[in-house]
């Protein structure tokens, strides 16, 4: 039931109190503070996908879906 979050899901995990890398280390440790991937299909094009740079928190809709970029999984509830 692991799944690729949504970019509201992705987004939801950002942290702007914290920057490199702006989320909760204490819930999500040892974070690279780069691009992570997320489900949503990017702005303007079918190559992309939303992603979400975890060095300060920031969304962006233009990442081509092969480059090499982290994934986070979520699980639907238990």
């Amino acid at each position: 039931d692991w799944r690729m979050p949504s970019i509201k899901e992705l987004e939801s995990m950002v942290n702007f109190n914290h920057i490199n890398p702006a989320i909760d280390t204490d819930y999500f440790p040892h974070t690279n503070s780069s691009d992570f991937w997320s489900a949503s299909p990017g702005a303007g094009s079918s190559y992309g996908a939303w992603h979400v740079y975890f060095y300060y928190g920031d969304s962006h809709g233009y990442g081509v879906k092969y480059g090499s970029i982290y994934v986070r999984l979520v699980r639907t509830g238990q």
